[in-house]
């Protein structure tokens, strides 16, 4: 366990491990991710709270950017990403997070303008959350894994959407952890 002094107190939390390559940059310029061809990408399009946000934009429906990653069935997994929501655009309604492309898949999903309140559908016993640092909203999908396999880690788009996204990651915990920078290896 490790004590991090935070904004808001002291934090003690446990080690865990993001599983995403290149988590805070979510641009295939650099590596890790894989993109549709209807979206566009701009790498430290915004600084907020200290950090570059990258801007995805697209043009089609429910399109992004993702990495296949390997999952143990059984196990309980949180994928997590940071919004700049003051410079964001929903467009009419967004998928923010996918667990993956199968017939099992969970998602993280807004819906009329409404970023305060994310919806989870296509899992039973999967959870959503969102924990608010001004106007930096945390994102975060919960789900266990049914099956083993490697498949997809979503950051998906619907329609004329733009968002400012920061600090993607993957755990195999059943909660988000503090933001855990990567590279070319999980860490």
């Amino acid at each position: 366990n490790e004590l991090r002094e935070e904004a808001e107190g002291y934090l003690i939390e446990g080690s865990s491990t993001n599983l995403l390559l290149y988590s805070e940059k979510l641009t295939v310029k650099i590596g890790g991710w894989t993109k549709h061809s209807q979206v566009t990408q701009e790498v430290d399009s915004i600084t907020a709270k200290g950090r570059s946000f990258s801007k995805l934009t697209t043009s089609a429906n429910t399109r992004g950017v993702y990495q296949q990653v390997a999952r143990t069935a059984g196990v309980n997994y949180t994928i997590s990403i940071d919004v700049d929501i003051e410079s964001s655009n929903m467009g009419a309604g967004t998928i923010i997070l996918l667990k993956g492309g199968s017939t099992d898949d969970a998602r993280l999903s807004l819906s009329n303008n409404d970023w305060d309140t994310p919806i989870a559908s296509n899992v039973p016993n999967s959870n959503v959350s969102v924990k608010k640092f001004g106007t930096i909203y945390r994102y975060s999908l919960t789900w266990t894994q049914s099956v083993t396999l490697s498949e997809t880690c979503n950051v998906f788009l619907r329609v004329d959407t733009t968002l400012f996204i920061f600090g993607a990651q993957l755990e195999a915990l059943p909660f988000a952890t503090s933001y855990i920078p990567t590279t070319v290896a999980p860490v």
